[in-house]
């Protein structure tokens, strides 16, 4: 049986690789800050008048991946500011398809892939 533990989704910004974890720390900081639902994040991004909450967002999810990195390697992680994000986001992506990178990141984590081998079903250890 793999580790359940997602990989993120790859992202590319200002020339470096990032990847987009959406973990039960972004679920949670994303319905406070926007006071809803996460089952409302179509409807926070969607559309160019919500631009500011898809930076957000982005933000977010790339600071997750950063943190967990850190984790992994022990290093001292380096945040991104929204200001950065905002700057670089649409380097190698346009509005539209940064939305379905966030949404993607977010459906892999909610449904994470399992090995064929995998049997849901098996006693645990």
């Amino acid at each position: 049986m793999r580790e359940l533990r997602p990989e993120g989704v790859p992202f590319k910004m200002a020339g470096k690789d990032y990847r987009l974890f959406f973990t039960l720390n972004v679920i949670d900081d994303i319905q406070t800050h926007f006071d809803c639902s996460i089952a409302e994040l179509p409807a926070l991004i969607n559309g160019i008048e919500k631009i500011n909450n898809a930076k957000y967002i982005l933000t977010r999810l790339i600071n997750e991946g950063i943190s967990i990195k850190a984790d992994d390697t022990g290093e001292k992680p380096v945040y991104l500011s929204e200001e950065y994000v905002g700057r670089h986001a649409l380097d190698h992506a346009g509005y539209s398809e940064l939305i379905q990178i966030i949404l993607q990141s977010f459906i892999e984590s909610t449904n994470p892939k399992h090995d064929e081998d995998d049997d849901p079903n098996a006693p645990s250890e």
